[in-house]
């Protein structure tokens, strides 16, 4: 039997959650990226490629959490974010704001991390 015929463990309940939540901030982004805030479609600037950019990412780590084929797929994105959060709320001087952003992403790549092993 082929590796891609295995039957494989449902998707426990934590890292369901973690894939949701990546998917529901790539649907965030897609907002912001495809909507102006004035209605209609927004124009093409560098912050609107950044926001497609994160969706893409976004989206494909919620996916590859579900699915537990790719690992670096599924964790890169949330650590990457946490990070990101870390230095921005650092270097605006409003590091309590930036708090949430870091644990929310950090548990999500904690979580995909712990699971490290019902990845192939």
């Amino acid at each position: 039997m082929s590796a891609n015929h295995e039957i494989r463990e449902r998707v426990s309940v934590d890292l369901a959650i973690s894939g949701s939540w990546m998917l529901f901030n790539a649907l965030i982004m897609a907002g912001y990226t495809l909507v102006a805030p004035a209605g209609g479609l927004a124009p093409l600037t560098a912050t609107t490629a950044l926001a497609f950019a994160m969706m893409i990412a976004f989206a494909a780590s919620g996916v590859e959490i579900f699915r537990r084929r790719h690992f670096l797929i599924a964790i890169v994105p949330p650590a990457a974010m946490a990070v990101a959060d870390l230095a921005s709320g650092e270097l605006a001087g409003q590091l309590s704001l930036a708090i949430s952003g870091v644990v929310i992403f950090g548990l999500v790549a904690t979580d995909v991390a712990f699971r490290r092993s019902r990845f192939t």
